[in-house]
């Protein structure tokens, strides 16, 4: 939100930028070509689609004659299965059991009737045992949770004993990190009568709840093992309840005299978490491990690189010397890039190109790796080798791709290959009833469904049947079908289908209204969603942009409901709203407020340096992997998009700054000082 008040610190030069931005937007929306595909429309239902939809009302309102009235116009609408399994649901109760064991039979195992098929069990749980059991053998495990379970344990250990089989199944339910449905108590009492729970799967199941469950379980567990071992059921609670505790090995006498295979784990446990909490600790404790521990080369190989990466994210003073010692021990992917970000940060050019020498052939050939040796050659001098492995990597499509070529002063090189039409493919497709129904759940944005049919269908297709199939989603503006289908069937180089432009006037709106680039909104909204308007994230967020509802409350000052954010035009604004927000927060940097979207402002500023540092090694060193896969992400598809607009990229390195530091930040903002917003 751009105040009068702050606007009178920006320079002429900013003016000029943004001035030369919304022109360039103009222009490129009114002489690019956008294909019809990328203009969503909203097509009227269909009589058909009409009728399903008063069905599926009837059916709620638990009115049958006008569900039976319905139905009989509906006999060849590819929907019809949802609509039975409806009303299947509905009046499950009221119907005999052969009709909804007939319905369950013709889908067998198609996670399609799984919520039926779990009603219909947990039904008969308590009405008749012996379909119960039939019915129960003829389900997937993952369909079943562990009330259905225990409660077909408890009917078969009522015939007799436990058998081998179902003591495996009652020890899978056991082997929990935190206390079972109680339905499973009788079970467990029969089961620990006969002996069923040793002392190994004890331990084993407290070292479960030490690593993912609340630790006030392991003291009733412990109180399960004999006397003489009780003690290492207490050590696992103490180092879950408090990681510092391991630290006491070397002078608390609970841990004396006690079986190394015993200890390991629960010190593996200790130090692991430790590191994140104390490392300084952690390091000390580690280094006098007493001589009965004995860990495996493969632990303390493990424990090195973990320290090592704690250290280097916070650029610790000894984080060269346990990359050193990790690397003395073994080499993994992720202490590679860890000590490769260690040079970068640093600037130790000739380290990271001798680093990157002795790299097995197989690392070298990573592009971030032959991004920053090319860096490296090139601040060395070394121009000629330089750029030779920038032209090499200027030809792909990627981050590094255009950054190589903007170190070349060349335009970047999309590689566009569009998969060609096979109408007799396209024909055979369209006539599969899944993709039947997909297209016409898509149509009634049941997407959730939509996707479940689509994914049957691809699981019927071959690679270059997939690929037909993607350009079909394509042109029924199902966008984020197809961009997963062109990555899933090996046609990468469709740019043109992978970055589609759809909702073309939400985005230029919003773009006008707060002075940004579409081409950064549509970048943003493909990292986000791929275009998904129904796409909700772990955290809630939701809609195209991925937004949260309680940010979605914070801008305007109204409460909105979490399904309203599934609207493309208000997902969109608010967007382009927050990332407007963010400018207050972090200055007008196209690369900061993108870092800021994902991982949020205030880390932002945490992550910003005392001293003036090239925005490439900035990207590099951000401490989430997430977001700097983000930034690079947001970065690349920006160029893409701008370059399909016949824009000029507001992320490459003439427009977005090249340095930043926390003294840049504060000095672009309207005090001098951060916002308190």
């Amino acid at each position: 939100m751009h105040s009068p008040l702050r606007s009178r610190y920006y320079s002429m030069a900013h003016y000029i930028t943004v001035s030369c931005v919304v022109l360039n937007l103009i222009i490129g929306l009114l002489f690019s070509s956008i294909s019809s595909a990328n203009l969503i429309v909203n097509k009227p239902l269909t009589p058909q689609q009409t009728l399903y939809i008063d069905a599926q009302a009837a059916i709620a309102q638990g009115n049958q004659q006008k569900y039976w009235k319905i139905r009989k116009q509906l006999l060849d609408y590819p929907l019809l299965p949802y609509l039975e399994r409806s009303y299947y649901t509905k009046f499950m109760r009221q119907l005999p059991n052969s009709v909804i064991e007939a319905f369950l039979q013709r889908y067998d195992r198609d996670d399609f009737v799984k919520g039926l098929q779990f009603r219909y069990l947990a039904y008969l749980s308590t009405r008749d045992k012996e379909a119960f059991h039939t019915w129960y053998s003829l389900t997937p495990k993952h369909w079943l949770n562990a009330q259905l379970q225990c409660r077909y344990i408890d009917q078969m250990l009522q015939k007799g004993k436990v058998t081998a089989a179902l003591d495996k199944q009652i020890n899978a339910l056991w082997q929990h990190p935190r206390s079972q449905d109680k339905a499973c108590d009788p079970v467990f009492s029969k089961w620990q009568a006969q002996d069923g729970i040793t002392v190994e799967r004890i331990l084993q199941r407290i070292k479960l709840v030490a690593k993912e469950g609340k630790p006030r379980l392991i003291v009733y567990l412990t109180g399960l093992l004999p006397q003489d071992l009780q003690a290492i059921g207490r050590l696992w609670g103490q180092v879950a309840n408090s990681a510092g505790y391991v630290s006491r090995i070397n002078s608390d006498k609970d841990w004396h005299d006690k079986d190394a295979r015993l200890i390991r784990p629960i010190v593996m446990l200790g130090l692991e978490r430790l590191i994140w909490q104390d490392v300084n600790q952690a390091m000390s404790t580690f280094e006098a491990l007493p001589d009965n521990v004995q860990l495996t080369q493969a632990q303390a190989f493990f424990l090195s690189k973990t320290i090592a990466i704690r250290l280097s994210l916070y650029d610790e003073s000894d984080a060269q010397l346990w990359l050193d010692k990790a690397q003395a021990l073994g080499m993994s992917t992720d202490l590679r890039d860890w000590q490769l970000s260690h040079y970068i940060r640093h600037n130790q050019w000739l380290g990271l190109t001798q680093f990157v020498a002795q790299l097995a052939p197989k690392y070298q050939v990573d592009s971030r790796v032959r991004y920053w040796q090319a860096r490296a050659l090139d601040e060395l001098g070394e121009t000629e080798q330089s750029a030779e492995l920038f032209t090499g990597l200027a030809q792909e499509r990627h981050y590094y791709g255009f950054k190589a070529s903007d170190a070349l002063e060349l335009p970047i090189q999309l590689n566009q290959q569009s998969v060609s039409a096979d109408k007799k493919t396209i024909t055979l497709i369209r006539e599969n009833a899944h993709f039947k129904m997909a297209k016409e759940l898509f149509a009634l944005e049941k997407y959730a469904a939509a996707r479940y049919q689509w994914r049957r269908l691809l699981n019927e297709l071959t690679d270059s049947q997939g690929a037909q199939a993607a350009t079909i989603a394509y042109e029924m503006q199902w966008f984020d079908r197809g961009i997963y289908a062109l990555a899933e069937f090996g046609k990468n180089n469709d740019v043109n289908r992978r970055f589609p432009r759809p909702y073309p006037e939400y985005f230029t709106a919003s773009a006008i209204k707060h002075s940004h680039s579409i081409s950064w909104l549509y970048a943003i909204a493909r990292r986000e969603s791929a275009f998904a308007p129904d796409a909700r994230s772990s955290a809630n967020a939701r809609g195209l942009m991925q937004i949260l509802p309680q940010t979605a409350n914070y801008l305007t000052k109204q409460k909105h409901k979490a399904s309203q954010l599934n609207d493309p035009a208000r997902n969109i604004a608010l967007g382009a709203r927050y990332l407007d927000y963010l400018s207050d927060k972090v200055s007008d940097n196209i690369i900061l407020r993108t870092a800021a979207y994902n991982a949020g402002w205030q880390n932002v500023q945490k992550w910003l340096p005392l001293e003036s540092m090239p925005m490439d090694q900035w990207i590099e060193l951000i401490p989430f992997k997430e977001t700097r896969e983000y930034v690079k992400a947001v970065i690349a598809y920006e160029r893409i998009y701008a370059q399909q607009l016949n824009q000029i990229s507001a992320m490459q390195p003439s427009l977005a700054e090249q340095y930043v530091s926390y003294a840049i930040l504060t000095s672009n903002l309207e005090t001098g000082t951060l916002s308190a917003r």
